[in-house]
């Protein structure tokens, strides 16, 4: 289970270094910057806060036992961790709909496979 969070994490985070980097791109293009962009910047931040933070929970979940029906898995911090990859998902999705350029499109993608990434490494457990 350990391999197959890495690599279902894996995805969303390298599709947030090709959102840093069409982010950056925009970055150099443009010489005066708004909020939108400042947006689009902290969505991805928080973003790959989000995804650190879904990782390490999922790694922590399954080194408690991994319940996926909730009852039988011992807390620990991957309830913290659970808690805050949740809401960091959502702050960052509010950013980057905020934001401006393709690197927010990127960004919204990631966010939407972290989620399911999240969704079906339960599903694999239940197995």
């Amino acid at each position: 289970m350990y391999v197959a969070t890495a690599v279902l994490f894996l995805i969303p985070a390298s599709m947030m270094v090709f959102a840093g980097m069409s982010m950056k791109r925009r970055w150099d293009e443009v010489s005066s910057h708004g909020w939108s962009d400042r947006a689009g910047i902290a969505s991805l931040i928080v973003g790959t806060c989000a995804i650190l933070a879904g990782f390490l929970g999922k790694l922590d979940w399954f080194r408690a036992g991994g319940d996926p029906h909730g009852m039988g898995t011992p807390t620990g911090v991957w309830v913290i961790l659970h808690k805050m990859f949740l809401s960091t998902l959502v702050l960052s999705a509010l950013f980057a709909l905020l934001g401006k350029g393709r690197g927010r499109v990127l960004t919204l993608v990631a966010l939407g496979i972290a989620f399911a990434a999240d969704t079906m490494l339960y599903l694999l457990q239940m197995e």
